[in-house]
């Protein structure tokens, strides 16, 4: 073998060959020895230097050469690269070649070659030779580095692995030396506690993450640990190096390498499993507070068992003992007769088809109350096959009737004569009934989004436009208008706007138009012939009781007693007739009802009866200041009844007390006497309003004009004997 070098010599690196003259005989020199000798392939190349480049050809190679690659020197000898390698890896040898000559110095450069030895990568380093100055020869170093890369390329993916699991399970691991008290984190226990890449740990510092009230019970597991080497784990809070509180669970155990004592183990982040479980405990908490609240439960049927489940809102939809577990025949007997077959056919086509379901039924509980639940079913599958049934129930009873009560007020609203709707704050429609419709004009289908103004016009709208915003702020309104009827000319309306309230907030206005013309007219034509008898029946009965007090004067003694009961009954009539007008009033009246200060009321009342009646006591009981609820003309009715008592009472001295009493709901205002009673037909005009019948004494009809002030009021009457002596009348008004 020959290689030839410059006299200043080459390092051919791994195997250390000093240059020789082209001379040398082959297996004469040391140098030649130690060729064969070396582990590391060695390969000897020719370069030619022509005038169309430079060419490579094989001189020789050693036998670790031969060994590694499968290539003798008898094979490559004066061989070009593209005779002995693929073609595929000759370009980019013949470039690594040219680079060590253009370098002029050793290079190393690595590649994977297919060899009659199979498929190996080689780390080379090629060092040229040198004659007259020039390159002539390389010499290659080869080692074969194919296990050492398979070995490299195992730990960059097991370490890949390593990291993609500690960032899939928030994970990370340590490593104590109990020697040296030495710590090593990985990356994941970095990205755990939130800390920079050069950050050195310590037992210490370790330690210090932990939360506070966690850090003594985990010193007492490092220590017992460290004593009998055991594994261990706990759950704990830790506070990461920017403040973030994780709960984490660490796990610890000792180990031995090489005779020196580590603690393995690793600590994962649990914080979001930890929320979880909260999450998770407060569903079931509020599953099972929904249940009760909402009266719904659950069901669940195993079409292979046959076994039906209950839920406990279930249980208490139909009102069983909590360890009542029905079978699908006995749940179905709780379903009104009329839908069982209903209920049959839903769970059988549930089953038989995976159809669900969603359906309103009635049902009777186990207590025999009568219930509307909303039943619901799907199927559960597996396989293709429907393998069991689940649904709620929902306890809709209370919707139902609603439901029920609104249609029947639709029913109402679209039978009321009254002209009624509904408009949201921007005027635009939600709802008019069909007289309202046809009045003015316009389709019941159509009206829906329409606006007010579109449908009253610019002037009609205008002029009730300030009493609508006094709605849409809170307040009822009240007003009286005409308006031309399309068939029955012009009409008297009373309007009434009232603020619409959804969850407390005000969203619209509903508005009662009611057609009072009739009773206004009424009302005209009543006080009309009301002035007009009074006007004559007082002039006529003045005449006559001027005419029979002169013949008291005039007439025998026989006829005196005659005379004198002409006197008493024009009185009687004179009373009626002064009667007539305050009871034409509260016919003909359209008030308001207000709240009125009973006690105030009644105490300024006794102090008018002690002015008017001296004979007579009037007193009050009333423990405190009391308000009702009543029209104005209360007043007048409370001073008719304490008259009422005064006047037919047989006593020397008349007493009266007017009692006020507070309940819930209402107010009782009590006019009590000690006189002797009140007549049955009296007693029917107070309590029943029947019209009384003897009109010349006037007393029954100031009991009717008190009937129809209580009534208005929203009261009631009632008339009761006292235990000793005397009557007691009641008027029971609302708050």
């Amino acid at each position: 073998m020959e290689l030839d070098s410059e006299s200043s010599g080459t390092d051919c690196s791994c195997a250390h060959i000093q240059p020789v003259s082209s001379t040398t005989p082959v297996g004469e020199t040391i140098e030649e020895t130690i060729f064969e000798s070396v582990d590391d392939g060695i390969l000897v190349v020719d370069i030619e230097h022509d005038a169309d480049g430079i060419e490579f050809s094989y001189r020789n190679a050693n036998s670790a050469f031969e060994s590694m690659t499968g290539l003798s020197t008898a094979d490559i000898r004066g061989k070009s690269p593209e005779d002995v390698l693929d073609e595929s890896i000759v370009g980019e040898v013949r470039k690594e070649y040219r680079r060590c000559i253009d370098a002029r110095e050793t290079i190393t450069c690595e590649a994977t070659l297919d060899l009659p030895a199979g498929r190996k990568t080689f780390e080379t380093k090629l060092t040229p030779l040198f004659e007259d100055g020039a390159v002539h020869r390389i010499v290659g170093v080869a080692r074969d580095t194919t296990e050492r890369n398979r070995r490299e390329r195992e730990l960059r993916r097991t370490k890949a692995l390593l990291t993609d699991i500690e960032q899939t399970a928030n994970v990370g691991a340590y490593e104590v030396n109990l020697e040296t008290d030495d710590v090593r984190w990985t990356e994941g226990m970095r990205r755990l506690f939130e800390v920079d890449d050069d950050f050195e740990p310590t037992v210490r510092s370790s330690l210090e993450f932990f939360h506070p009230d966690d850090r003594d019970e985990i010193a007492e597991l490092y220590r017992s640990q460290l004593d009998d080497g055991q594994c261990r784990s706990i759950e704990a809070t830790v506070l990461t190096a920017t403040g973030t509180e994780r709960s984490v669970s660490a796990y610890g155990y000792v180990t031995d390498i090489d005779g020196t004592a580590y603690l393995r183990g690793y600590v994962r982040d649990i914080t979001a499993e930890k929320g979880d479980e909260r999450a998770l405990r407060r569903s079931r908490d509020y599953l099972s507070k929904t249940e009760a609240i909402t009266a719904i439960g659950g069901w669940e049927f195993d079409c292979r068992t046959n076994d039906l489940r209950w839920s406990a809102g279930t249980r208490a939809v139909f009102e069983v003992a909590d360890d009542y577990q029905p079978t699908i025949a006995d749940a179905i007997e709780f379903y009104h007769a009329e839908d069982r077959d209903r209920i049959r056919s839903l769970i059988d086509r549930c089953r038989t088809h995976g159809e669900p379901y969603d359906e309103i039924l009635e049902v009777r509980t186990a207590d025999g109350n009568q219930r509307w639940i909303r039943s619901l079913g799907e199927p559960v599958e597996s396989k293709g096959d429907v393998v069991a049934l689940r649904g709620a129930v929902l306890d809709v009873t209370e919707p139902k009737r609603r439901e029920e009560q609104l249609q029947h007020y639709k029913r109402a609203i679209d039978a009321s004569t009254d002209l009624i709707y509904a408009i949201d704050l921007e005027g635009e429609f939600r709802f008019a009934n069909p007289p309202y419709c046809y009045y003015h004009g316009v389709d019941q289908d159509d009206i829906v989004g329409r606006s007010l103004g579109d449908i009253l016009g610019e002037s009609d709208y205008d002029a009730v436009q300030e009493r609508l915003e006094r709605a849409a702020n809170g307040e009822t309104v009240q007003y009286r208008t005409t308006r031309t009827h399309p068939t029955r000319g012009e009409r008297t309306l009373d309007c009434r706007y009232y603020p619409y309230r959804d969850d407390g907030e005000i969203t619209g206005i509903v508005a009662i138009h009611r057609d009072v013309t009739a009773r206004e007219d009424r009302a005209t034509q009543l006080q009309v012939v009301d002035r007009l008898l009074r006007h004559n029946i007082r002039n006529d009965l003045t005449v006559i009781r001027g005419r029979a007090t002169d013949l008291t004067d005039a007439v025998p003694p026989t006829a005196t007693d005659a005379a004198e009961e002409i006197l008493e009954q024009t009185d009687d009539l004179l009373r009626t007739t002064e009667k007539a007008q305050p009871i034409t009033n509260v016919l003909t009246a359209d008030s308001e009802r207000d709240s009125v200060d009973m006690k105030t009321l009644a105490e300024r009342l006794a102090d008018a009866y002690a002015d008017w009646e001296p004979d007579a006591d009037v007193t009050v009981t009333a423990p405190e200041p009391t308000t009702a609820t009543a029209v104005p003309e209360f007043s007048r009715a409370l001073e008719e009844l304490v008259r009422n008592a005064i006047i037919h009472n047989d006593c020397d001295r008349p007493t009266v007390d007017i009692r006020i009493d507070q309940a819930p709901k209402e107010v009782r205002v009590s006019v009590l006497d000690d006189g002797p009673g009140i007549p049955e037909t009296e007693r029917n005009v107070l309590e029943h309003g029947k019209a009384p019948t003897d009109l010349v004494h006037g007393n029954g009809l100031g009991l009717w004009m008190v009937y129809w002030v209580v009534h208005r009021s929203g009261g009631e009457l009632t008339v009761a004997d006292r235990r000793s002596r005397g009557t007691s009348v009641t008027a029971h008004l609302p708050r």
